[in-house]
C-alpha cells in the first residue's frame, strides 16, 4: 500500500488548491495545517515555545476543516500565532477543541509572505479510502 503525501498544493494566485492527507481526521487537519503554514511564511522556522488554545463548533463534517483553516488564519492575521504542532484534546466529526504550539510571528525569522487568505472547499471536502482520509480545500486572496 502506498502512502499519501501528508498535503499537496496547486493553483495560482487567484486560487490555491490545498490537498491534506492521513489516517485519521485529527491528522488530516495538522497536515492541512502545516500546508496553510508553508503558503504563509518559512514554516520550517516556527519554533513551539508557547501553546494557544483554539476551539470550534462546526454546523457539518464538510464546515469543520474550513472552519479550522479559517480559525488558524484568523489566529495568524489578528494575533500573529504560527504553529509547528497540534493536540486535538477533542475532535469529533462537527467540533475540536485543540492545543496549538508554536509562538508568534517574527518577521526576520519567519519571512511572512503578508498574503491574506480564506478557506472554502469545492463540493464535499473530505473523502476515504483504504490508504486512509483525503480533505480539500480552496484558498483564495482576500
Amino acid at each position: 500500500m502506498s502512502r499519501l503525501q501528508p498535503f499537496e498544493t496547486s493553483g495560482d494566485a487567484e486560487s490555491i488548491g490545498l490537498l491534506a492527507s492521513g489516517g485519521s481526521r485529527a491528522e488530516v487537519l495538522a497536515n492541512a495545517a502545516a500546508g496553510l503554514y508553508s503558503l504563509l511564511c518559512d514554516a520550517d522556522q516556527i519554533m513551539p515555545e508557547r501553546t494557544f488554545d483554539l476551539d470550534r463548533e462546526s454546523s457539518n463534517p464538510d464546515d469543520l476543516l474550513v472552519d479550522w483553516l479559517n480559525d488558524l488564519l484568523w489566529a495568524y492575521e489578528n494575533e500573529g500565532v504560527l504553529s509547528s504542532g497540534f493536540s486535538f484534546v477533542e475532535l469529533s466529526t462537527t467540533s475540536y477543541s485543540a492545543v496549538l504550539h508554536g509562538e508568534l510571528v517574527d518577521a526576520h525569522r519567519h519571512n511572512p509572505t503578508g498574503t491574506a487568505l480564506a478557506a472554502t472547499y469545492p463540493g464535499t471536502p473530505w473523502t476515504q479510502s483504504e490508504k486512509g482520509w483525503e480533505a480539500q480545500v480552496i484558498l483564495c486572496p482576500v
